[in-house]
């Protein structure tokens, strides 16, 4: 992220920070939560909510099949939905 910033001279040094820099941080921290939701090992809390569903009774015997199906696509659907809009905005408006 940074070596990208400083390409289009986007620094808090600078106060261009908003230039760019603003940008790749918001959308880095947005596809690392979407990507982490997406493997039952990827972070902490996907384990511990399996073993929370456990301790209330919930049969949380999920197979590695179960969590694909239901971990993958919601994030797809947000990534392709994301793409979509930055699409859409950058067309230019038809005058």
């Amino acid at each position: 992220i940074q070596s990208l910033a400083e390409t289009f001279e986007s620094t808090p040094e600078k106060g261009t920070q908003d230039k760019i820099g603003s940008y790749l941080v918001f959308t880095e921290f947005h596809a690392n939560t979407i990507t982490s939701a997406l493997f039952m090992t990827a972070m902490a809390p996907n384990l511990v909510a399996v073993q929370m569903a456990d301790k209330l009774g919930v049969d949380s015997n999920v197979s590695a099949k179960d969590w694909i199906n239901g971990k993958t696509i919601p994030p797809a659907r947000a990534v392709l939905l994301g793409v979509a809009g930055a699409v859409i905005k950058s067309i230019p408006a038809i005058a």
